[in-house]
């Protein structure tokens, strides 16, 4: 007899299910799969696999295509000079699908990103969330950055916004941003515990939550502030 609860053979099940899943989507993330072909991977259907990754991971399977495919395309920006190659090696069909992932995941265009912010404004700040401080960091099309402090100070973060954007213009509102935050955070005690996907509202800023929470190290404990 022992005092240890058991895990529950269900939750084993699920977290290999999604495992799997996510392998999957990393190995064909060039070829875009469709939400069926995931779903077939793991002999789920589409319905039942999507409320499956979207509770074990935080975003939905399509966001998270959405995510890698933009950092691949990153990468190939950064190692090219050209945007058109750069369109077809990401396995995307035109570059105004290139500019549509980036303007709708890093609110900047895919020129702006690789001249590294000539003739962007940048508004920047830090905020409370529910997460404990951040900083936020926007363009006028949205959310372009979003690190935590947890185990950072300040001055380390802003080094690191000007070392993505050296050529854009940086302005700090904090004022502003705390407003920012309020619209999409719901400061409310009856969502404490609340989902992720639930609990911060619009798919820029859910992104960037998402990839701020799994930066966090390993074994550091999140809770809501």
């Amino acid at each position: 007899m022992t005092d240890k609860k058991e895990i529950n053979p269900q939750w084993s099940l699920d977290y290999e299910t999604v495992e799997k899943a996510i392998y999957f989507i990393k190995k064909n993330h060039e070829t875009r799969p469709s939400l069926a072909d995931i779903a077939a991977s793991v002999n789920l259907s589409e319905f039942h696999f999507q409320k499956l990754f979207s509770r074990w991971v935080g975003i939905s399977p399509k966001r998270f295509l959405q995510f890698l495919t933009k950092e691949y395309a990153k990468k190939l920006l950064d190692d090219s000079g050209n945007i058109l190659d750069a369109t077809y090696d990401a396995g995307l069909s035109s570059p105004g699908r290139l500019h549509d992932l980036f303007i709708h995941c890093e609110a900047v265009t895919p020129g702006e990103y690789k001249s590294r912010g000539i003739g962007l404004e940048i508004v920047y700040g830090v905020s409370p969330s529910p997460f404990g401080d951040c900083m936020i960091a926007h363009t006028a099309r949205g959310i372009c950055a979003l690190k935590f402090v947890r185990g950072n100070t300040i001055k380390e973060l802003l080094g690191h916004l000007v070392s993505q954007w050296p050529k854009a213009s940086l302005k700090m509102d904090h004022k502003a941003i705390k407003n920012l935050a309020g619209l999409v955070f719901p400061f409310d005690d009856q969502w404490a515990g609340a989902p992720l996907h639930l609990y911060v509202k619009g798919t820029n800023f859910q992104i960037k939550v998402w990839e701020a929470l799994t930066k966090i190290p390993l074994g550091s404990t999140v809770t809501y502030e």
